[in-house]
């Protein structure tokens, strides 16, 4: 059996006052499960997803059709998964079982009368090889990809719309229609025009809707391990203990926890989060991104390049202190040291280096 612990990751890319996204669908297959299909009526699964964000009835079509055991729905926070927010979930899967080699997701978009996300093509993200290997998956969902059910008339009415004003499920007014490319909101319409979701145009150029990504998942023990890597994405937590997390390829994840830890992305573009301790952080080869917060502890970057940037956690720009110390950078937080950059001038750490 080769047993992998799955991290599936949903991160929300829209801007502040951006689109949000119900709780995720997500289902492991063996190539077989349709979730969809364009210029056909959508099945109860999806429009119930579509109309109200609820999964009972795509579950219940994902059990019935016996392509796959694994599936889930994972939340954010407050229950929808809001802009800037990342909801994860992890579970250990077979690798040589067929039908967890592909993954189908779905979720509505908020708000909205019938707008979803979702894989057409049940064959777009394999996961696992015919070997049992692991392959993984990482993509983003542009506005371009977000659909219309056919199911509901997008008319905006507060009463019909989720996220909006809507009290009760499928309030909307039927349509009878069939799934295609969804045009937008209604210009000048009650959702663009309401100052909380004035940045969700999702038909603007290059407008992002979410991130999923699939990572292989190696947690450390409470004593001081030594953590490695794959040549795909991997999302490695020390734990406790004076860890040594090695990345190597693909574009990983590497939290130290607790304790002092030394971190390493290797190739690709890499998020590092120390953790607490006094930690050593090294990006290596990509564009990489250094997690920042308070309470975490101090981190000393040892390669910070102008390709890098910061991830504020709980912080905003105007928080912190950036000073020179000799040849070094200190970033500060009121009394918390977060960071310091090994040879690196303060002046050249600008507001667009952090997100």
């Amino acid at each position: 059996m080769a047993e992998t612990l799955l991290t599936i990751s949903f991160e929300n890319l829209a801007p502040t006052n951006g689109t949000s996204l119900t709780p995720f669908w997500f289902g492991l297959h063996d190539g077989n499960f349709d979730t969809y299909d364009r210029g056909r009526p959508a099945s109860p699964g999806v429009e119930q997803i579509a109309e109200d964000g609820t999964t009972e009835a795509i579950t219940q079509e994902f059990n019935q059709a016996g392509f796959g055991t694994v599936q889930n729905v994972v939340a954010g926070a407050n229950g929808p998964i809001a802009p800037k927010e990342t909801a994860r979930f992890t579970v250990t899967v077979d690798g040589n079982d067929s039908r967890n080699a592909y993954f189908n997701y779905a979720a509505m978009l908020l708000p909205s009368n019938d707008f979803f996300v979702a894989n057409g093509n049940e064959r777009a993200h394999q996961i696992f090889d015919e070997q049992g290997n692991f392959i993984g998956a990482d993509f983003i969902i542009l506005g371009s990809n977000v659909l219309d059910a056919g199911t509901e008339v997008n008319d905006e009415i507060p009463a019909n719309t989720a996220f909006f004003g809507q009290q009760t499920p499928n309030t909307g007014v039927t349509e009878n229609g069939v799934v295609t490319q969804a045009g937008g909101f209604i210009p000048g319409g009650a959702i663009l025009s309401d100052p909380r979701f004035a940045n969700g145009d999702f038909t603007a150029d290059g407008y992002q809707v979410a991130r999923i990504r699939l990572f292989n998942t190696i947690n450390g023990s409470d004593d001081n391990d030594e953590l490695l890597g794959t040549k795909q994405d991997d999302l490695i937590i020390g734990n406790a203990g004076n860890d040594r997390v090695y990345g190597l390829r693909g574009d990983d994840e590497l939290d130290g926890g607790e304790g002092d830890d030394i971190l390493r992305g290797g190739r690709g573009d890499d998020l590092l989060s120390g953790g607490t301790g006094f930690n050593r952080l090294v990006g290596g080869e990509g564009s990489d991104v250094f997690a920042l917060a308070v309470g975490e502890g101090s981190s000393t970057i040892l390669d910070f390049r102008t390709d890098d940037r910061f991830r504020l956690i709980g912080l905003q720009f105007a928080d912190l202190a950036i000073e020179q110390s000799r040849s070094n950078t200190i970033i500060r937080a009121g009394e918390d040291e977060l960071a310091v950059l090994r040879n690196i001038t303060a002046s050249s750490i600008t507001d667009r280096l952090f997100a």
